[in-house]
């Protein structure tokens, strides 16, 4: 955390912190001891996400994680004793092996914690990964797609159930306590870039910066800025990212912005061909929160 201090004091000759309405740390159950939590919370960190994944060992295990399930517990309440009143657990199904059943209790056992803000991803098949050469090489059989679809719609409806607001594709929260962070990505709102790898934004150009830390290093001590590379996004991309991010949203695609970069658009074609979609308030959203076809419905949209 004496990093993490010195990060912040660099960052404040620059930028007023106490202004900064969210400050999430990301952490992993296990690494995470609650003297250094309570010197996360001291530096001003609002909100703390931990990487659960799983609360069954096996999976825990498979998913190549170093922690166990109780360990994912110990992080959780020790935050809570460390002063965090927002905390994120990340869950994931679609695992090899991960029955109903057991995604079913673990969902209930984060429910029981009451974090404000649950995630819930389906596990993919990442080129270059582990998991990627043991699907290859038959060595794992990935879950069938009926099942993976199963486990999406039990997440959803449990997740409801327990009054947990789905307000994005994988998102699910309390009342008022979105991840503004979250928010602010898929609402195309500009950000900045700070680290190797990082990627900015300012509503008209992105740029991401050296992933190589020597490189990153080796340029600011030279005076200049770290960027590897950039992009002027054109009409096409700026309209496609519109509605790549705003579909992902229970609110959905602001139809006005995308009448300021292409003239008036029609979406009747595409509502008779996608029931799931509909139009409310002047948003183009998925029906009933339907996220399943996201993908494709996107791609369709697309120009």
């Amino acid at each position: 955390s004496n990093n993490i201090e010195k990060i912040f004091k660099a960052l404040s000759k620059k930028i007023n912190l106490s202004k900064l309405e969210e400050i999430t740390i990301e952490a992993n159950p296990g690494e995470a001891p609650i003297e250094r939590l309570k010197e996360y919370r001291e530096l001003g960190i609002n909100r703390i996400s931990f990487g659960f994944q799983s609360l069954d060992d096996k999976l825990l295990k498979f998913l190549d994680r170093l922690h166990t399930s109780k360990d994912c517990i110990k992080a959780y309440n020790d935050a809570r004793s460390a002063g965090f009143d927002n905390i994120n657990t990340d869950m994931i199904f679609n695992i090899p092996n991960q029955s109903l059943e057991v995604l079913d209790r673990n969902l209930n056992e984060v429910i029981r914690l009451s974090p404000e803000h649950i995630s819930c991803y389906s596990l993919t098949v990442e080129k270059g990964t582990k998991l990627y050469n043991q699907v290859s090489n038959g060595k794992v059989k990935m879950p069938k797609e009926d099942l993976d679809y199963q486990m999406y719609r039990r997440s959803m409806l449990t997740l409801k159930n327990a009054d947990y607001y789905q307000y994005e594709a994988s998102n699910y929260s309390k009342k008022n306590k979105e991840c503004l962070h979250n928010l602010h990505y898929w609402n195309l709102n500009p950000y900045l870039a700070f680290g190797p790898s990082a990627h900015g934004y300012n509503g008209v150009k992105r740029w991401w910066n050296y992933r190589s830390l020597d490189i990153y290093i080796s340029s600011i001590k030279n005076g200049k800025l770290p960027i590897d590379n950039q992009e002027i996004l054109k009409n096409k991309d700026h309209y496609n990212e519109i509605i790549m991010n705003g579909l992902r949203t229970s609110k959905g695609i602001n139809i006005e912005n995308l009448n300021e970069i292409k003239g008036k658009v029609s979406f009747e074609g595409m509502i008779s061909k996608w029931p799931q979609l509909t139009i409310k308030d002047g948003y183009l959203k998925l029906r009933d929160n339907n996220f399943m076809l996201l993908d494709e419905i996107t791609s369709d949209l697309f120009i």
